[in-house]
């Protein structure tokens, strides 16, 4: 079986959101997909039973005893995001998990109340700006497009974009195939104006890029940006300086359409890039599978973290780079010898 045609399935880990802390049972993992992803896994991630068995059970075990954290989904699905996306460190899937857990409340305007019946959502979700192509690539891979000139700088804000792509990438969070393979993010700035950039103060365009690097669970394996245009130079140069080495090594810049369809299976892609698919299509299939999980996302606000006031709680005690893993994984080492 080729990769292309192995790849274009998706075998979903669906799992009922359990936001009690410490429940009296967990669910059990079940592998479900092929063997070529299990190779991957193994190759890529250092995934084997024994890895997800064992580190399943210590990040649970963590999150009981965490004394900051009050209520959290504990199931396979959910904690399998962080502990792939950190290659199976435990003490770096809990640190990222406890940074997401205080972004979401940091940030509620961003990550809460987010649901696929929201009309505005609803409206720029079918405009076509953000796009996740139905099948995947050679390698696994889950597509999604940022296609500026489908977002209306007059009807939308900064902030309704932030939603929409929390929302989108919750729908696709829990999937296996992304977790071991990646994503590859393509920027496609065609048809952008001024009007765009105002809508993005540097300030929130920086905490956005912060909270991507820091805490979501996404291992995002290629940035493809094409028709980048000049006065959009001053944001790159900052992204830039936000991402860590690896990442930035991810980034292809193309300057023209033609270019870009050397680098990608162009079938894979929408008409208006040269392939077979229509975005109307897309979108509408990819909205009913956001309702298929609906309960599931707007769950996610039943999770809670304590922020200590002054921010200088055992767990969040930065070290001298500025992080705060240093607290989280003070804390596991104690768990480590309870």
């Amino acid at each position: 079986m080729g990769l292309k045609k192995m790849f274009s399935k998706s075998h979903k880990m669906e799992a009922i959101p359990i936001v009690d802390k410490a429940p009296e049972k967990y669910d059990t993992y079940e592998w479900t997909l092929s063997d070529e992803y299990a190779a991957i896994a193994a190759k890529v991630l250092h995934e084997n039973e024994s890895v997800r068995t064992q580190s399943l059970a210590q990040m649970r075990e963590w999150i009981a005893k965490d004394p900051y954290i009050v209520s959290c989904r504990t199931d396979a699905a959910f904690l399998m995001r962080f502990l792939r996306v950190k290659k199976f460190n435990v003490p770096a899937a809990c640190a990222q998990l406890t940074k997401y857990l205080v972004n979401r409340q940091l940030y509620p305007a961003w990550y809460t109340r987010l649901d696929v019946d929201d009309p505005l959502i609803v409206k720029l979700l079918l405009d076509g700006f953000f796009i996740p192509l139905p099948d995947r690539d050679s390698r696994g891979r889950q597509i999604v497009i940022y296609r500026f000139q489908n977002l209306d700088p007059a009807k939308y804000t900064s902030t309704d974009v932030f939603r929409l792509q929390e929302l989108c990438f919750q729908t696709m969070f829990d999937d296996e195939e992304s977790q071991i393979c990646g994503y590859v993010c393509v920027f496609d700035y065609s048809g952008m104006t001024m009007q765009h950039v105002a809508m993005f103060s540097l300030v929130d365009f920086r905490n956005f890029c912060s909270l991507v690097r820091k805490s979501v669970p996404i291992r995002i394996t290629s940035i493809l940006v094409l028709n980048m245009p000049a006065f959009l130079h001053a944001f790159y140069e900052i992204t830039m300086s936000i991402l860590q080495q690896k990442l930035r090594e991810r980034f292809q810049m193309f300057k023209n359409l033609e270019d870009f369809r050397k680098e990608v299976d162009i079938e894979m892609f929408p008409v208006e890039y040269g392939g077979k698919l229509k975005i109307k299509s897309i979108m509408q299939d990819f909205q009913r599978r956001m309702h298929a999980k609906r309960e599931k996302i707007l769950a996610l606000d039943e999770m809670c973290i304590d922020i200590p006031k002054d921010m200088k709680g055992e767990w969040y005690q930065q070290d001298s780079n500025g992080n705060i893993e240093a607290g989280v994984i003070g804390s596991f080492r104690k768990l480590e010898v309870d």
